[in-house]
């Protein structure tokens, strides 16, 4: 149904509802039921609970509403429940279905929708994107690592191996590792992240493993198609690997136009202040 509504290459829609128990959503609903919440919101999440649905908002950045199953206590407590969340580039903001007036708001006071058909249309209007501030938690955990205003560090082992090598950092590039090289720390979930600061990774993260050389990814590179190959090679991106996320499991990479990519192919914001609150926030 989804689909039909909206076609389009600006438009991401997946469904995630296999990774949801069919008991704790009979559960959910019986819940809802017993209080009375209208039959609207019930059919609601039975329908799409576990759907995502994204609104492009740069060449490889997308703007997401998750659909969640609400939390038992907030239905127990309140005639206002969410049912779902906008997540721009580590900024999360509640989407709330009102009992009593059978309407959804965005946060506390925006009225948005009073049935879903209106619901997914604003959502997938320009209207709801939200304007990215750099959060105040983005600045203290990046500040936790060693992160400070004006900081410039020398990079000359990064550019002249590479020199010698005959590739050319970009402008770009450097500036992000002279800013943000070398910062270790965690984030918001207790998982931690490094940016590099020399050729090899710190032996802290992994020994003997040699920094990632940047180019763009030739035609037999191509074999396992996924959508990182797939973006760098058909917009003829080189990408450095510049650090990891998630405890060492998530690779961080920077096109040469300076924008952050994660190893799946996901944009990881418009600029590289973006791109760091995505990392550690979400």
């Amino acid at each position: 149904m989804l689909k039909n509504m909206f076609s389009s290459e600006r438009i991401s829609i997946s469904d995630n509802s296999c990774y949801i128990s069919e008991q704790k959503k009979a559960q959910i609903c019986d819940a809802l039921e017993r209080l009375n919440f209208s039959s609207q919101i019930i059919t609601f999440i039975k329908e799409f609970a576990g759907v995502s649905i994204g609104i492009k908002i740069d060449k490889h950045l997308f703007q997401y509403f998750n659909v969640i199953l609400p939390n038992t206590a907030s239905i127990n407590s309140s005639e206002r429940i969410e049912i779902g969340r906008v997540d721009c580039c580590g900024q999360k903001l509640s989407v709330n279905f009102d009992n009593l007036k059978k309407c959804y708001y965005l946060g506390e006071n925006s009225l948005i929708a009073s049935n879903e058909d209106e619901l997914f249309k604003y959502l997938l209007s320009e209207d709801s994107i939200l304007p990215v501030r750099i959060l105040p938690k983005t600045v203290q955990l990046l500040k936790n690592a060693g992160w400070y205003e004006g900081r410039t560090i020398d990079i000359s082992n990064i550019t002249e191996k590479f020199q010698s090598d005959g590739i050319l950092l970009t402008e770009s590039q450097k500036c992000f590792l002279q800013e943000f090289g070398g910062i270790i720390g965690v984030d918001a979930n207790d998982e931690g992240f490094i940016i590099y600061d020399s050729i090899r990774k710190p032996k802290c993260v992994r020994d003997n493993i040699v920094y990632f050389t940047p180019k763009i990814p030739s035609p037999k590179d191509m074999h396992s198609y996924d959508s990182f190959n797939i973006i760098a090679y058909n917009n003829n991106i080189d990408m450095l690997r510049v650090g990891e996320a998630g405890n060492g499991l998530i690779p961080i990479w920077i096109s040469t136009e300076g924008k952050l990519f994660r190893d799946d192919g996901e944009q990881l914001g418009r600029t590289v202040m973006e791109g760091l609150q995505t990392i550690l926030l979400n």
